[in-house]
């Protein structure tokens, strides 16, 4: 059975790396079938085995030969892994076959999640509805699903929380208990609403008060360096690149350009009129805000501008200590566990981010030319991985702290 949701696992994590590369740019994840990003070739059924094709096909098309991405071969085994560790935890602890599915649905969110992050540098709020809403289904018309949320802070026993028929593993013997509890039901959706409210809330508050003190990153270069800017990114001749969207989260957040040190001409063009905007000498900073950007006295919208470039030394650009679709997936962690896991998730994924951080700066300081941070690190691969941890080992972690209290 193991190696059977192993398998399942790595078939999973096959469908997972689709929604990972289509979710982001609003692609179906349905139509068209599996292809090869480069020469569109379908895919076909042979072809597209879960890690055997990959390995085969040594990592390229087998039509262009284009190097396909480690990334297939990587999310296929991991999924697998997990799905495996997923039924051995079931098993071992005779934990009801609700909390399976629910564990196999949170494994497969998180692990979306967590690549969509990084390689994007945001959580679609599809993804994040979606657990929420399976979340509350299960969690309120199968409250047993949730009951793995309370270890070590209340003394409640998964054999006693069984509110309705569901299937029970007994030394791999599949047996139905019955047993309703309108008891249990309450302290199922209260510990749902706060779970949700406390890792939402939290995380809100810890995201505030960064903003507040940490609302703003400031470089400044030895001698000039060219930015690029155009309607949708900033380039700079140091490797930065930022797209607005992922800079400007808030409507007052505002990049400043400052130290310039030539002439600027920026060309609009609007399907109503033309503008033709000039200015040298006299600019000292260019302002880019949430579609506009602000020269001397002018207000130009950014989807009307031409690209153009301009040299300066120095630059301020709004930062956040956490995002958005961290605090959305917390809160739907804490929709999902409870709160007696939001605390354990938030130290355990600040704790390794943190060393983490640490361990990437100084590789940078070590090997870059530049010692500005060039580089931001996204946060939610360190929650799933601290939800991980909770999921795997919490009951023991819990119960190993409770000796001393």
């Amino acid at each position: 059975m193991t190696f059977f949701f192993f398998v399942t696992g790595t078939c999973v994590g096959s469908f997972l790396n689709v929604c990972i590369f289509r979710i982001p740019n609003g692609e179906s994840i349905v139509f068209p079938s599996s292809h090869c990003p480069s020469c569109k070739k379908t895919i076909r059924l042979y072809e597209n085995i879960p890690i055997v094709s990959w390995l085969l096909l040594r990592g390229q098309c087998r039509h262009c030969h284009c190097r396909i991405s480690i990334q297939y071969f990587m999310i296929e085994l991991l999924t697998g892994v997990l799905f495996g560790l997923a039924w051995i935890r079931v098993v071992s602890k005779s934990w009801p076959f609700l909390v399976l599915s629910s564990l196999l649905i949170l494994i497969s969110l998180l692990i979306v999640i967590s690549l969509i992050d990084i390689r994007y540098y945001r959580i679609p709020n599809s993804i994040i509805l979606a657990g929420c809403i399976y979340s509350v289904i299960t969690g309120m018309i199968f409250p047993v699903t949730h009951t793995f949320s309370t270890f070590g802070i209340y003394d409640h026993d998964l054999q006693i929380m069984k509110p309705w028929s569901y299937f029970c593993f007994d030394n791999y013997v599949v047996h139905i208990t019955d047993s309703i509890s309108v008891k249990n039901l309450l302290f199922v959706g209260t510990d749902c609403v706060l779970g949700l409210l406390l890792g939402g809330g939290l995380l809100l508050a810890i995201a505030e008060i960064g903003k507040f003190l940490f609302g703003s990153r400031k470089i400044k270069y030895n001698t000039p360096v060219k930015f690029t800017i155009n309607r949708h990114r900033l380039s700079i001749d140091d490797g930065t690149i930022i797209s607005w969207k992922q800079l400007f989260l808030r409507k007052s957040d505002e990049l400043t350009i400052m130290g310039v040190a030539d002439s600027v001409h920026i060309s609009s063009h609007s399907k109503n009129s033309d503008h033709d905007y000039s200015a040298s000498g006299n600019v000292d900073s260019i302002k880019i805000n949430v579609g506009h950007i602000h020269i001397s006295s002018q207000k130009i919208p950014l989807s009307e501008i031409d690209p153009f470039t301009v040299k300066a030394d120095r630059w301020i650009c709004p930062q956040e200590a956490l995002g958005t679709g961290d605090v959305k997936l917390v809160a739907m962690l804490g929709l999902f566990l409870g709160p007696s896991a939001i605390l354990f998730i938030i130290f355990i994924s600040s704790f390794t981010g943190a060393l983490f951080g640490v361990m990437c700066n100084i590789c940078i300081s070590l090997t870059a030319a530049e010692k500005e941070q060039k580089y931001s690190l996204p946060y939610g691969p360190f929650i799933s991985f601290a939800a991980f941890v909770y999921l795997f080992a919490g009951y023991e972690i819990f119960s190993y702290i409770r000796q001393f209290i």
